[in-house]
């Protein structure tokens, strides 16, 4: 039998578990320390999720922007039809839409190369802030699931790495953009940049930049970086 859903609560609960899961990992990660952290009895969790497992798929869909967690019935069964990694990789890549850097290589050379790229520099900020707690759950778990660590190093960074460096080649090509020794290198120069910024700097205990100004900046020194 389903229960009344608290959605404040259940928002709460999440965060609360997110930040659980990044600091401990999945193995490290308890109910008692989830629930001490959300503010409620350890049996309150367990209304809205019934196993750890159950809880972390609602923590990664809620960290994905999938407002779709606040419909379940509760407390939430995850399906039992794809695998636990399998589904972690299917809602990471159904969110990762990158329209500009997916469709650059193939397109002919805009009025404004500078423009451009850094439409596509905001493009891969802005889902890498928003998508910050996603990725740091991620990164921190993948660390226990190697066949995790292999999906998302070796093919998702690597998907997004020979995408980028397939774009700067062919501008560098053309002339619109500053020729670099390596263009797989200078990518990786540009993604690690974004990432920090975006990414990165939210887990640093010194950090202090104000969002909107950071992300002005980055693509301040990334866009002149590139001007041929």
């Amino acid at each position: 039998m389903s229960r009344t859903r608290a959605p404040h609560r259940l928002d709460e609960i999440l965060l609360a578990a997110t930040g659980v899961f990044i600091a401990n990992g999945y193995r490290g990660a308890r109910i008692e320390d989830i629930a001490r952290a959300a503010g409620v009895a350890p049996g309150t969790v367990h209304l809205y999720a019934g196993t750890k497992e159950a809880l972390f798929d609602l923590v990664m869909r809620h960290a994905l922007h999938d407002s779709s967690v606040f419909e379940e019935a509760l407390p939430y069964v995850p399906p039992a039809n794809i695998d636990f990694i399998e589904r972690i990789w299917v809602r990471l890549n159904a969110a990762a839409q990158f329209p500009l850097l997916s469709t650059a290589p193939s397109t002919p050379p805009p009025a404004d190369a500078i423009a451009e790229f850094e439409a596509i520099v905001i493009e891969l900020y802005r889902w890498l802030m928003r998508h910050h707690r996603a990725i740091k759950l991620i990164e921190r778990c993948a660390r226990e699931w190697p066949e995790l660590a292999a999906l998302y190093y070796k093919q998702f960074r690597r998907d997004g790495l020979d995408r980028l460096s397939n774009y700067l080649a062919q501008r560098t090509a053309q002339g619109f953009l500053r020729a670099t020794a390596d263009p797989a290198i200078a990518a990786r120069v540009v993604l690690e940049t974004i990432a920090f910024f975006a990414l990165h700097r939210h887990s640093s205990p010194d950090s202090t930049m104000e969002d909107a100004r950071t992300e002005a900046v980055v693509l301040d020194m990334l866009s002149h970086s590139v001007r041929a």
